[in-house]
């Protein structure tokens, strides 16, 4: 995995990187608070940011390390489902440069990759230990669509990246799922949906409002690990009791 990760660096082109990094007014903090307003009432976010690269321009790069099976999908971002990533974001691009909308937002994930050995022919074995390796390790998340930007976090690359979910075409540089690789415009306005959504929920905290209304995402929700789920009063048994489907 640390070999991974230099190798993601010097195939970029990273300015500066910030291991750890807190936002917030505390001492030590490398970027500076979040500021939310609503009905006249100011509050602040802080947090600690596993990772930021820092490219040119004073466009941000966000890694966030995860193990387990978590993916990103963006519209859960845009539901309100998961607003970890983009919360990072907006931190350290505004602090670096608020006219700029951001490189991109990843996870990164830790776990060892594994291999059924049984499946790989003869002779072929470290091939598929090195396939599999680049497939675990690739950066889950969304990149803006910029040349300077791709070329900044993917370096040179023929087919598919190795670095983020991106491929090369005949048509020039895409996707390989929705959501992974944003135009300017599109980045911009995930990003003033994310404002929106901290706006409301600053909003909800100062006027009291905190029903019981959780959201579900697949197989997953905000109840998996929440520690008051067993007196907040919330059952599926109940009647009115039912999650807000994002997907």
């Amino acid at each position: 995995m640390a070999w991974t990760l230099i190798e993601h660096v010097r195939q970029g082109d990273i300015q500066r990187v910030e291991f750890e990094a807190g936002f917030g007014s505390s001492p030590g903090c490398v970027f500076p608070p979040i500021q939310v307003e609503a009905a006249g009432k100011q509050g602040t976010i802080e947090g600690k940011i596993d990772r930021v690269d820092i490219l040119k321009k004073d466009r941000a790069k966000i890694i966030d390390y995860k193990s387990g099976s978590e993916k990103f999908d963006l519209t859960e971002v845009e539901k309100g489902y998961r607003l970890q990533l983009m919360i990072y974001l907006k931190a350290v691009q505004e602090a670096l440069d608020p006219r700029e909308p951001g490189a991109g937002v990843f996870y990164f994930h830790i776990d060892e990759p594994l291999l059924d050995a049984s499946e790989v022919a003869d002779g072929q074995l470290l091939e598929a230990l090195e396939k599999e390796r680049v497939r675990q390790y690739r950066l889950d998340g969304m990149l803006l669509d910029d040349e300077e930007v791709i070329r900044s976090v993917a370096g040179d690359f023929t087919d598919y990246s190795g670095i983020c979910s991106i491929r090369a075409t005949k048509e020039g540089i895409k996707g390989t799922g929705p959501g992974r690789l944003l135009s300017e415009e599109e980045f911009r306005k995930v990003r003033e949906k994310v404002d929106e959504l901290l706006k409301n929920l600053w909003g909800d905290m100062i006027s009291g409002r905190a029903p019981a209304s959780p959201m579900k995402s697949g197989q997953s929700t905000t109840c998996d690990y929440c520690s008051f789920k067993t007196v907040c009063g919330f059952d599926t048994a109940f009647e009115g009791c039912r999650y807000r489907v994002v997907r």
